[in-house]
């Protein structure tokens, strides 16, 4: 099976999804994503960064749930030109799903939907998951 443009099963390398729960701002991101970077380009693993734009299950409704749609997909399109690495987010709505996947299309990016159900103690909504790639 293929993944971005890795091949993925049993006798192929580790891909490794990985970044911070939350987009709490653009140069942390950044960094963050160059140091995974850096650390994948030293082992046998294929990396997806993730971040969340809109970390819609939060225990609180006055905790700090990221950015929002647009400043998220302009920072996570930032992490791709900085980095080249595939970027996965995750999406709560059909709107979010969509606007999404067009500015992945306008990047002239591959898209891959992955379907994630989020545990009934964190969330009560399936969330999606979108590969910008």
């Amino acid at each position: 099976m293929r993944l971005c443009s890795w091949e993925v099963g049993a006798d192929r390398p580790l891909f490794l999804i990985a970044g911070p729960c939350v987009i709490e701002d653009e140069p942390l991101v950044l960094r963050i994503a160059e140091q995974l970077a850096g650390m994948a380009a030293t082992l046998p693993v294929n990396l997806i960064f993730k971040a969340s734009f809109d970390k819609a299950n939060r225990s609180s409704v006055t905790s700090f749930r990221g950015p929002g749609l647009d400043e998220g997909l302009e920072t996570l399109a930032a992490v791709k030109r900085g980095t080249g690495l595939p970027i996965l987010t995750d999406v709560h709505h059909p709107e979010q799903a969509a606007r999404a996947e067009a500015e992945a299309a306008s990047q002239r990016a591959r898209r891959l939907w992955l379907a994630a159900r989020s545990s009934a103690a964190l969330t009560r909504d399936p969330g999606t998951a979108l590969l910008l790639a």
